[in-house]
């Protein structure tokens, strides 16, 4: 007899509140799409996107194909609680601001969005640091990984480059996941000194939103499961020391990203259930509280992130741009170097305040 694939957050789910929840989402997208905003003496629609990349699906995966590679130092530091992570940076001028940028997903320095981002600063003579998450880039030894919710490893983060990077003014930056877990680290009140400004992009604010999103349809089909292959392989290799890391026969047929955080993320990592897990990360909350400048870039046609699960209110700290293209992460097209120039615009406003 042939075994019924494992799908848990489909079991343990309600399915009114699925409904209801899918329903809402789809309603707001036919009804409410933010509007973009100027960011920095920019407009946010002044970007454009090359004709042959008619989606956001389009601009998303071509942007998996672009090979140029940044010269980046790279050491492994070691955690305080006996960890160890890989860090990757670049030394510019002394006098000019470090930028410590955080990942995605799987990510790592050489992802697309962090390598454009590097890139840029890189040019202008800053200090760039990439501190990687647990496992990411290497493979760390603790049965924990990381989460989008990792506010504290973030901060520890921060302060480990700004001490060792010692620079007249730090910034930072997350992409997707690493976007979500910067506002989680900047969202109390004695983190405004941990850096001048921060960013972020493609960052799901709304977790539960994306991570329906992301476990259904065609995002499955096109990110969700290579995101499943990548995180299932770390955890069966973490599974070789640690053998009740987890109920290892669920994870082999576990079919969606949200099987994993049910079955991972949430128990290794403090949390109840995948829900709450989605619950407690999602940053939207935190930018009604926020103090420290804050830019949120998100493309209206993100395919991971839902346009309509981007919150329209905040403090007056943070910055909405939301250009109607862009793709998750990807922003091709013209003017050139588009999102790294709209930050560095942003950021630059703080150098001398």
């Amino acid at each position: 007899m042939k075994k019924q694939p494992f799908c848990v957050v489909r079991q343990c789910e309600e399915p009114l509140f699925s409904l209801l929840y899918r329903a809402r989402v789809k309603y707001t997208m036919m009804t409410q799409v933010p509007s973009g905003s100027n960011v920095a003496g920019m407009q946010t629609d002044s970007f454009r996107r090359p004709w042959w990349l008619f989606s956001g699906h389009m601009e998303t995966i071509a942007s998996l194909y672009e090979r140029n590679q940044e010269s980046f130092e790279n050491r492994v530091i070691p955690t305080p609680e006996g960890d160890e992570i890989l860090l990757s940076y670049v030394m510019g001028d002394e006098k000019m601001p470090l930028l410590t940028l955080f990942h995605g997903l799987e990510g790592c320095a050489q992802s697309h969005t962090i390598r454009l981002l590097a890139s840029y600063f890189i040019a202008q003579g800053w200090t760039v640091a990439v501190p990687h998450f647990r496992s990411c880039g290497h493979m760390n030894r603790l049965p924990r990984a990381y989460h989008a919710a990792d506010g504290a490893e973030v901060r520890w983060m921060l302060n480990w480059c700004r001490a060792a990077f010692v620079r007249p003014y730090t910034f930072a930056a997350g992409v997707s996941l690493g976007g979500n877990a910067l506002i989680r680290c900047l969202d109390s009140t004695d983190e405004t000194e941990s850096c001048c400004a921060a960013a972020t992009v493609s960052a799901p604010l709304d977790l539960t939103a994306a991570a329906y999103h992301l476990n259904s349809g065609f995002p499955h089909l096109l990110y969700g499961r290579h995101f499943l292959k990548l995180l299932r392989a770390k955890v069966l290799v973490k599974a070789a020391r640690y053998p009740s890391i987890c109920d290892l026969k669920k994870l082999r047929r576990a079919r969606t990203i949200g099987d994993f955080d049910e079955l991972y993320t949430a128990p290794v990592h403090g949390f109840s259930s995948a829900q709450a897990y989605w619950r407690r990360a999602s940053a939207y909350t935190a930018l009604l509280r926020m103090k420290t400048p804050l830019l949120c870039i998100n493309a209206q046609n993100d395919p991971m992130v839902p346009v309509a699960s981007l919150p329209v209110k905040a403090s007056s700290a943070v910055s909405f741009c939301r250009p109607r293209h862009g793709g998750h992460g990807a922003f091709f097209g013209k003017p050139a170097n588009w999102l790294a120039a709209t930050m560095g615009d942003f950021f630059n406003q703080y150098m001398n305040s």
